[in-house]
């Protein structure tokens, strides 16, 4: 079923300007997370711990099921996430930066389609705005071709500036506490999984659960961990902001974004001791 659904090129339509394009790269990354080695297995074992049954079973007692074990997040989570060719090896060279750039390309120009199309739907209220800014700013981490591409730039700006221009986002602690925590949960997610595949536990299920489904909102008290996990990010947007993301006004926006009141001073000082202030007045 997951297949059959993937395979719909209607049910992805992607923004670019003003028309709606084909997804076929994204559709064919789905895919092949469905059927690739250690991906299959991966999947397999994810889905028996969530759903306690294998993916595509007609049976269970569980009352919320899904087709797959995915997070309330996961069309998000394909921007923080590294990609790999269909044999399960790594890409290289032209053909990495190619296939990348279409990837992100069209699960932007999705989100932009749901943001514009869809608003107030519930899905998309279940989503933190903070939550969509911390993975939107992963593509900052991406190669710079990928940002130089037209179609990727546009529409992660477009999508940045429908998320924090408003009168209400710009007062929002919210925003940034929800920010920080998404940063602390994709951090700790790979470790965490490891943890669990290891120790087998009883409560596997459970802690797999609160790993795939988005967190509640922060409560302004921020913990060690979440303010590391914070740094760490911050140190990675800072450095490719000085090799070359200074020249691309999406790059940016989120830098600026990061010296708001609300964030940490710990981390608006460590950007402006980095950053040159010529770039990052606001």
């Amino acid at each position: 079923m997951a297949a059959a659904i993937f395979r719909e090129d209607k049910l992805f339509p992607a923004r670019n300007g003003a028309e709606l394009a084909s997804s076929g790269r994204l559709q064919a990354l789905f895919l092949r997370e469905l059927s690739v080695g250690d991906r299959e297995l991966q999947l397999s074992h994810s889905s028996n711990l969530y759903f306690s049954h294998y993916v595509g079973s007609a049976n269970g007692n569980n009352g919320d099921r899904y087709v797959l074990p995915l997070s309330g997040i996961w069309m998000w989570n394909v921007l923080s996430s590294t990609n790999s060719q269909p044999d399960g090896s790594p890409l290289s060279g032209d053909d990495h930066v190619e296939e990348l750039s279409a990837i992100v390309s069209e699960t932007l120009g999705i989100l932009l389609h749901l943001e514009k199309e869809s608003q107030g739907s519930c899905y998309l209220s279940s989503i933190s705005d903070g939550t969509k800014l911390y993975h939107l700013a992963n593509v900052c981490l991406l190669p710079e071709t990928i940002l130089s591409n037209e179609l990727v730039a546009s529409a992660l700006e477009a999508l940045f500036k429908r998320l924090t221009d408003s009168e209400e986002s710009s007062g929002d602690p919210s925003l940034v506490q929800d920010f920080i925590q998404a940063c602390f949960e994709h951090s700790r997610l790979s470790r965490d999984t490891r943890n669990i595949e290891e120790e087998g536990n009883e409560d596997a299920a459970a802690q797999l659960r609160g790993l795939l489904n988005p967190g509640q909102p922060s409560s302004g008290v921020f913990s060690k961990d979440e303010l590391k996990a914070l740094d760490d990010f911050v140190d990675d947007l800072c450095q490719s902001y000085i090799e070359w993301g200074g020249q691309y006004a999406s790059f940016t926006g989120f830098i600026q974004f990061l010296l708001r009141q609300q964030f940490p001073a710990k981390t608006k000082a460590a950007i402006q001791y980095k950053v040159p202030r010529k770039y990052i007045t606001t």
